[in-house]
């Protein structure tokens, strides 16, 4: 069996020039025996703070899970499976959770996988079914643990906790220390790693927007304009008032992707592309948005209404700052809103000139082509596709994301129309594919 990269060569694969203090402080940790609670802001690198870690201590000479993920979410167990691809390591892993088709994780989990990463309900189902052993697990991590708890996945977490061998690492996730480890997990000695927990010093700045009227979809809708070019999440606590702001400004002229838990996950990953590819500018979302949503890039937040709790107002500004890049939060209030208790000081406020342009529209438009991984289509294959068939030019092909059997590629929007007629019955690999604009 091949032997794992070295640290320095997965960082390469991810393009991190360096560690940052909470993966440096990880590191250290699962060098002891003692089971690890990681507590750090979200944007701060958590996810590779605990991934790293395995390339150390993952034994691969005999088959079985070695390592099991819990996340509370399809989203999060989606990126925390993307980042360990990302990180090219040839360790097999799989993600199960629900709208995933439950055959597909039948077939992948026939050859059990080193790391297993899923959501509780899904993770316990298998192992009622039988479809997974869990006897050779040595590392157990819970992310966002306490999110897990709060969606009540509590007796499936007992359940899994209760098939694992008595020596395991267990390691818990969390961007807040309001709740303890649960008690079911019989942890040993705990070693706390934080990285750096200043607010203060993360590279984000706060404004208060004013709306003059209780419905402050207006005041949204300049507060968007300013920005010009900048992305922007605009977060809503129920998904009919997502749905609703997001028809009211199309209706004033500005394009906005939605994300709720009320989507079919082919919706909620065509959303999450357009707007992580640069296709959309803006993405008014439910807190779904808040965990397992990594866009490095992402300028601004906005909290169009008070989000429920302090954690989910940190969660929210998680999405922006991330990696110690900068970030803005804007807090929209009208008239009979206050302020919420924990913010300690009030932010300046931010003053709108009502005569802004509208947002220019994105120069890039998404692709959909119905062929993926599984089908042995790769990056390389789609670009050259395009480039050949489509007769795209270098500059006219952007990110391109490939899953197991969907791919999307951003393509630039005024040479679309040109482009689809050239491969509408057009192959890859020799086989047919459809092409299409995704929506």
């Amino acid at each position: 069996m091949h032997s794992l990269p070295d640290l320095q060569q997965v960082l390469k694969n991810c393009s991190i020039p360096a560690l940052l203090p909470l993966q440096e402080h990880a590191l250290a940790a699962f060098s002891k025996p003692d089971d690890i609670r990681i507590q750090s802001p979200t944007g701060t690198g958590k996810t590779l703070a605990y991934l790293l870690p395995l390339l150390q201590v993952l034994q691969i000479d005999k088959p079985g899970v070695k390592c099991l993920v819990m996340a509370p979410s399809r989203e999060l167990v989606l990126q925390i499976v993307q980042v360990w691809k990302q990180m090219n390591t040839g360790v097999k892993c799989v993600g199960c959770y629900g709208g995933h088709p439950f055959q597909t994780e039948v077939d992948q989990l026939q050859e059990l996988p080193l790391l297993l990463v899923g959501t509780p309900g899904r993770l316990a189902d298998h192992l009622k079914r039988e479809n997974l052993t869990l006897s050779q697990v040595q590392t157990i991590i819970v992310d966002e643990f306490d999110k897990c708890l709060d969606q009540g996945f509590e007796e499936e977490m007992k359940t899994l906790f209760s098939y694992l061998p008595p020596l395991v690492r267990k390691v818990f996730v969390s961007a807040t220390q309001q709740t303890p480890v649960p008690a079911f997990a019989a942890v040993k000695q705990l070693q706390l790693v934080t990285g750096n927990e200043s607010k203060e010093a993360l590279p984000v700045q706060m404004f208060l927007v004013n709306a003059t009227s209780k419905d402050k979809i207006d005041t949204l809708f300049m507060l968007l304009c300013s920005l010009k070019k900048e992305q922007a999440i605009v977060f809503c606590n129920h998904r009919d008032a997502v749905d609703r702001t997001v028809n009211l400004l199309h209706e004033k002229g500005i394009d906005a992707a939605f994300l709720h838990g009320g989507m079919e996950q082919s919706e909620r990953e065509q959303a999450m592309v357009r707007f992580s590819n640069g296709t959309l500018g803006f993405m008014i979302a439910t807190d779904l948005a808040s965990r397992g949503l990594d866009i490095p890039t992402l300028q601004n937040v906005i909290h169009y209404h008070l989000p429920t709790s302090e954690e989910a107002w940190i969660h929210r500004n998680g999405r922006t700052a991330r990696m110690n890049r900068g970030g803005t939060v804007y807090l929209v209030l009208h008239p009979d809103e206050t302020i919420p208790d924990y913010l300690q000081e009030v932010p300046d406020e931010k003053k709108l000139d009502y005569t802004y342009p509208l947002p220019p529209k994105s120069k890039w438009e998404t692709l959909f082509i119905n062929g993926g991984r599984k089908d042995k289509i790769s990056k390389v294959d789609i670009v050259g596709f395009l480039h050949h068939q489509g007769q795209l030019k270098k500059d006219q092909v952007g990110i391109v994301i490939v899953k197991d059997h969907i791919s999307f590629v951003a393509v630039h929007r005024a040479a679309i129309r040109e482009m689809l007629p050239k491969v509408k019955n057009a192959r890859i690999k020799g086989v047919k594919y459809t092409v299409a604009v995704a929506r």
